[in-house]
């Protein structure tokens, strides 16, 4: 059984500094969650561990992935910031965040419990 996690950024990973002015972040998604728990992707459109600063950046329609095997989903459909983000004019639209996985089929052939959906399809 692989219980890896789906990955984070799903379109741009930042972990160092990013300025962007302008451009479009649209339509990415993060992996799923490995079978036995993995967590979703974080950051469908932008996972930010560093310095990013946006400026009129519309965020849309991106989604992080869902949870395997009784593991959450991932957070931050269009943003998910561990670092320093400075955020002017941005449209955020049509994110979301992954759904829970079910868990692995017990001995009787069901299922014993569903993982957390991710929080902030946004950000």
């Amino acid at each position: 059984p692989i219980s890896g996690h789906g990955g984070k950024g799903g379109g741009i990973y930042n972990n160092t500094s990013l300025a962007m002015s302008g451009g479009l972040v649209q339509g990415n998604i993060t992996g799923q969650g490995g079978d036995m728990g993995g967590y979703g992707g974080e950051g469908g459109g932008i996972a930010n561990k560093g310095q990013l600063s946006l400026e009129a950046v519309p965020l849309l329609n991106n989604q992080t992935g869902d949870g395997g095997g009784g593991g959450p989903g991932g957070n931050g459909g269009g943003l998910t910031n561990y670092g320093q983000a400075q955020l002017n004019s941005l449209r955020i639209q049509g994110n979301q965040s992954g759904h829970g996985g079910p868990s692995p089929e017990d001995d009787f052939g069901g299922y014993d419990y569903l993982g957390d959906g991710g929080n902030g399809g946004g950000v």
